[in-house]
């Protein structure tokens, strides 16, 4: 998402800490629409019930040697490419749109966390930096 400063500067915000320039520029070279707090609101919520729902479906198919792959993949990738791989490598299991949905990425990397009993919130799986 981009917003505004007064000086008219454009920023993207995603939260994800591990994402490349090159997933940059594949979100930001469309067209940016701009969005109220509203719409801003209202998207949040649709996205926070779509993770609910992502959240179901990769404990689901998560298992120790998937756990073990995601962290392998989260130290030097972003949640979208986690998303992407695992959308590749689960076959069947894997049961979203599109195959790099960040919401899945994130969803997968918790789950994995959990799994090998870490901390989502630390180190590998969210960066220090």
């Amino acid at each position: 998402m981009s917003a505004e400063r007064e000086d008219k500067q454009k920023i993207l915000l995603t939260g994800d800490t591990r994402m490349s320039a090159e997933e940059e520029g594949r979100i930001t070279s469309d067209p940016l629409i701009p969005v109220t707090l509203e719409q801003l609101k209202h998207f949040a919520e649709l996205a926070r019930e779509r993770k609910l729902e992502f959240d179901v479906i990769v404990c689901a198919g998560m298992t120790m040697e998937r756990a073990l792959r995601i962290r392998e993949l989260r130290t030097t990738s972003s949640w979208r490419t986690v998303a992407a791989v695992c959308f590749q490598e689960w076959g069947l299991d894997a049961m979203w749109e599109p195959p790099s949905n960040q919401l899945v990425g994130m969803a997968l990397c918790e789950a994995a966390a959990l799994t090998l009993r870490e901390d989502p919130n630390g180190f590998p799986w969210q960066s220090t930096a």
